[in-house]
């Protein structure tokens, strides 16, 4: 995979929390069902990371980061080690633009933002939670 996109310019989507509106929540009729979402948009160039120093690194970062309590970081089997790396196509993006964005039903009126937080809150999976989150703090009172 790496070979094919080094040096190619690529796009990156980052997706943020996102959540089903559905009409009947505005409690009007001439509505329709809509989704709430945050989301990031990286444009930049693909850059493989050919050495395996530097893939190491990255690994074991990632893994103290996320996983301090992870196998491969106590054992540090290196022949398991080196199998992983053999595995593993590492990349960076060099970042040329970013773009982010979101749609929080904030083209509806202040009361009808509250009644879709009340009702995202309702559904309670992390996702919908968060959007309801994000629109409270961006409520234009």
């Amino acid at each position: 995979m790496g070979s094919t996109l080094n040096n190619h310019k690529v796009l990156v989507v980052f997706q943020g929390p996102h959540a089903f509106i559905s009409s009947l929540w505005y409690g009007e009729e001439k509505v329709v069902p809509t989704w709430n979402y945050t989301a990031v948009h990286v444009y930049g160039k693909f850059v493989q990371i050919a050495q395996r120093k530097e893939l190491k690194r990255i690994i074991l970062d990632t893994l103290k980061l996320h996983e301090n309590g992870s196998p491969v970081l106590a054992n540090r089997n290196q022949a398991f080690f080196d199998g992983l790396l053999n595995a593993v196509v590492g990349f960076k993006i060099e970042i040329e633009k970013m773009e982010g964005k979101w749609k929080l039903s904030q083209n509806h009126s202040v009361e009808q933002q509250r009644k879709l937080i009340a009702a995202l809150k309702s559904v309670g999976d992390p996702n919908s939670i968060e959007i309801a989150h994000l629109m409270e703090t961006n409520l234009d009172t």
